[in-house]
């Protein structure tokens, strides 16, 4: 197996099987001591920066689960494509609960180094979150 075979395969089994099944016991084997996460421009660190992230995902939406639709690799470099989904039960993104389910368009480029993850950089799609949450009007 490629190096980029084996980097997509790493970030891979942190979105299914830590993400989507809610394993957080992978989090060391995957995400080294030095792991930085900047996200909707907050920076966490190491692997307890990416549990504390992971968890109030999931106190506002429980459900919440990633479709991957796409990940590429070059190098120490390997990107995701999908959505994240998940119904609003509990507070997120300062957003009282509405229980509307939303869907929003997601993005992460990730770097590895010595088979761990080392740094992340998340983009969603904030604004399409806000209009279906009815935090910001829709146009």
């Amino acid at each position: 197996m490629s190096i980029e075979e084996e980097n997509k395969a790493l970030v891979r089994k942190l979105l299914e099987e830590v993400w989507n099944k809610k394993n957080q016991d992978l989090i060391p084997e995957l995400i080294a001591p030095e792991y930085i996460l900047n996200i909707d421009r907050n920076k966490h660190e190491g692997p307890e920066g990416h549990k504390q992230v992971m968890n109030s995902c999931y106190q506002g939406l429980p459900d919440f689960h990633i479709n991957i639709e796409n990940i590429v690799g070059d190098g120490d470099i390997v990107v995701y494509y999908g959505t994240f989904e998940g119904t609003h039960e509990g507070e997120f993104v300062g957003v009282k609960p509405t229980g509307k389910h939303v869907i929003v368009k997601d993005c992460g480029v990730f770097q590895i180094k010595d088979g761990k993850i080392i740094s992340e950089k998340g983009y969603s799609d904030m604004l399409g979150l806000m209009q279906q949450l009815g935090a910001i009007p829709s146009q």
